[in-house]
């Protein structure tokens, strides 16, 4: 992270003017959104991107939908080898 050794002070409502500068060079125009974001002892503000939350929202479901897959998977090869086992235990008892 870049340091532009800029301060400013938060005033009595909790708000902190970013300079015209930076506005300028990150294209921030007055009444766009920014989402804020907290990491221990630093704040972060990101401009905020619709396309990318959706983004973001549709990588976690391929992610969900991968991770309920395999759980499937390995239900189903455990319910396989307790109905082959079920099956061998029935096979010992009849003969």
């Amino acid at each position: 992270m870049k340091s532009t050794g800029i301060i400013r002070r938060i005033d009595e409502l909790g708000r902190i003017v970013i300079p015209k500068e930076i506005r300028n060079n990150m294209r921030l125009k007055s009444g766009e959104s920014l989402e804020i974001f907290v990491n221990n002892d630093s704040i972060l503000m990101k401009k905020f991107s619709m396309i990318n939350r959706i983004s973001d929202l549709s990588q976690e479901l391929v992610d969900a939908a991968k991770k309920s897959r395999a759980n499937m998977r390995a239900q189903r090869w455990k319910d396989y080898y307790t109905f082959k086992e079920g099956c061998l235990l029935l096979t010992n008892i009849l003969a």
